[in-house]
């Protein structure tokens, strides 16, 4: 039996391994065709601006269209198409809006009206209630709220496609995040991914030069790391161990007593978000302070310790009033051994003396070729 949950704008199975698969490579299977129509009823549009009506391509599409016409969205397909690229990722649901969000950094692969409709991608879902949070906090952590919790907002922080969060305050007085994963997602993403890597099987036998099969194995690594939260904390306390001899870099204190793979609570940091306003709200020595020390722990994360945050932005960058910085969101890292690092402080170094020709050999030397 199949119960649905609209949360988060796409459906949650309840069902077991093998019918939840088999779901969700028909709604792939959907979208999939729904978008290739979306992109054939771009192309007829496209010609027929130009004046050009009845080639034996145009011909074809018309009259698949006119086959389909009744199974189709509408309201969609007169979209651009970009538009309809973004959409189908949303309805898919969490896998593909994170992927979504990487593609839009790929102006390689994409062209530049894809990446930009991409951006708008959804980074605030519709949230579980309160009630149901609660509820789910208390299944998973077997523990009622009010044996470690003195407060709990009903308003969460953020509700994105994995996760959502909640500020609390411990019995014990702390200021805390909770961040819960939301109900099913692992099994979606698991699924999900299962699906994407025989996609990029096919997809590399004609789609080489775009290496397909390695993004995507790459994609699902870091992704399957996400939807465990245990990551995140393990991050969280190698990055603070990393930086214990400099007081102004912060990074979340994790208490492990009331964290899992599908909750994580963590300390909450209160200060500034690193945008235009940060003048307003600090002095310019502040800010000063404050950039200095993001781009020294940037470097020290990639040069020192070969372990780096992955993901980093404005948005997991907070400032505090006395210029100091904290770091989070670590569910994404990186690793660079003695080699790599070897290699990006020669490419550095000859990038900035203007050393054109070496800077581009040390470049090539960090990359994968392909066929």
């Amino acid at each position: 039996m199949t119960t649905p949950d609209t949360t988060g704008g796409y459906e949650v199975l309840v069902e077991n391994r093998s019918e939840n698969i088999v779901r969700r490579y028909f709604a792939l299977l959907r979208h999939g065709t729904g978008l290739l129509l979306g992109a054939a009823y771009a192309y007829i549009q496209r010609e027929k601006a130009i004046g050009n009506n009845w080639s034996l391509r145009l011909i074809f599409l018309k009259i698949l269209l006119a086959i389909t016409w009744a199974f189709i969205d509408r309201n969609l397909i007169r979209q651009p198409f970009a538009v309809q690229f973004r959409r189908r990722l949303e309805m898919l649901g969490p896998t593909y809006i994170k992927l979504g969000q990487i593609l839009s950094l790929r102006e390689d692969l994409l062209p530049k009206p894809i990446t930009d409709e991409l951006q708008n991608l959804l980074d605030r879902l519709p949230a579980l209630t309160f009630e149901r949070y609660v509820e789910l906090l208390e299944e998973t952590l077997l523990l009622p709220i009010d044996q470690f919790l003195l407060e709990l907002d009903t308003v969460p922080l953020g509700s994105a496609s994995l996760g959502q969060t909640h500020r609390a305050v411990l019995l014990t007085g702390e200021e805390v995040v909770l961040k819960m994963l939301k109900p099913n997602v692992r099994q979606m993403v698991t699924n999900d991914l299962r699906l994407m890597r025989i996609a990029g099987v096919v997809a590399q036998i004609f789609a080489a030069r775009y290496q397909p099969r390695r993004l995507i194995s790459e994609f699902s690594r870091y992704t399957l790391l996400e939807v465990d939260l245990r990551t995140e904390a393990n991050n969280a306390e190698i990055f603070a161990a990393n930086f214990a001899d400099e007081p102004d870099v912060h990074f979340p204190v994790i208490y492990r007593s009331y964290s899992n793979e599908d909750v994580l609570c963590m300390e909450f940091f209160r200060g500034h978000k690193p945008d235009a306003r940060l003048f307003d709200t600090l002095t310019k020595r502040k800010v000063d302070k404050a950039i200095d020390l993001g781009i020294g722990a940037t470097i020290e994360m990639i040069f020192r310790d070969g372990f780096f945050h992955a993901d980093l932005h404005p948005g997991n960058l907070i400032v505090f009033d006395d210029g100091s910085v904290g770091f989070i969101d670590l569910g994404m890292v990186g690793r660079f051994d003695s080699e790599m690092q070897r290699r990006m402080l020669y490419y550095l170094y000859f990038l900035v003396s203007g050393d054109a020709p070496n800077a581009a050999r040390y470049l090539v030397s960090m990359t994968i070729a392909g066929p």
